[in-house]
């Protein structure tokens, strides 16, 4: 046996009861003396022909191993390719992240906490935003989801924040695909603005503007003599400003614009 195989077998002696994994070594050399160590620390050792008797009360198979071509081995790596395929997908609809009783009750004073979705083991994934982290990038390939996950964030905020906490922003680059359902006649009573065939001359407006807005709340946090949002709410009512762009590359997409959309940015992000 190599010493490769032997290192993974050491690794299945040792951890592999504590994840369900349990093995039958038949151990004819103790050579190699550090792996005999292990085996016998981490092992029932069967001493003689007898104590195979204790084996006839499970219900297993002897299957002997040809190699990693076997039919057996791919057979076994289908069966947990499978398993995992089925536990990765969770199908689930909107309405099981809402909870009705908790409509409009949030507060985002200290940050904005959305339910997005489940994990592998479905367990509810959040997204955060507003303490510690005030900025998100969301990348991936085409079709992997990102506008979906754009929905669903806009519409659980919206669900769970009531207007005077949170304020959204909404800049659709994708040729006003996406964020046309915000401006039918049931408009988002948290959007602030809604611009569906968005140009890159007004994002550079938008910016400004809010780069302004910042500087404004900057002036009213120094006469309230606080130092953000959080403490401010301690005195007087501020929603929060959350601006989602949809293929925000584009605002990068023209070589003379790029130095003023750069410039808002750094300002946006470093803050007052």
């Amino acid at each position: 046996m190599s010493k490769d195989a032997l290192y993974y077998l050491e690794k299945i002696m040792r951890f592999g009861s504590k994840n369900g994994v349990l093995s039958f070594v038949n151990l004819e050399s103790e050579k190699n003396n550090q792996s005999a160590k292990y085996l016998k620390n981490d092992a029932e050792f069967f001493k003689d022909t007898t104590s195979f008797e204790r084996l006839k009360y499970l219900n297993v198979g002897v299957i002997n191993d040809h190699g990693i071509q076997s039919q057996y081995m791919k057979d076994f790596a289908d069966k947990i390719k499978a398993y995992y395929k089925q536990k990765k997908e969770v199908k689930r609809e909107l309405k099981d992240l809402q909870r009705d009783k908790e409509f409009w009750t949030k507060s985002s004073q200290h940050e904005v906490v959305v339910r997005v979705g489940w994990d592998i083991n479905h367990k509810e994934v959040c997204f955060e935003i507003g303490n510690e982290q005030n900025h998100t990038l969301i990348c991936d390939h085409s079709g992997s989801g990102k506008s979906n996950f754009l929905h669903v964030l806009i519409q659980n905020l919206a669900f769970y924040y009531a207007p005077n906490e949170a304020q959204l922003f909404l800049l659709d680059y994708k040729e006003g695909v996406e964020f046309n359902a915000y401006v039918a006649d049931t408009a988002l009573e948290h959007a602030r603005l809604v611009s569906v065939a968005s140009s890159i001359s007004y994002g550079i407006t938008f910016l400004k503007w809010l780069c302004d807005e910042m500087e404004k709340r900057a002036d009213r946090f120094k006469q309230f003599n606080v130092k953000d949002l959080s403490d401010y709410r301690k005195h007087d009512e501020m929603p929060r400003l959350i601006v989602v762009v949809d293929e925000f590359q584009v605002l990068f997409s023209d070589n003379k614009s790029t130095k003023a959309v750069e410039g808002h940015l750094n300002t946006l992000l470093k803050g007052p």
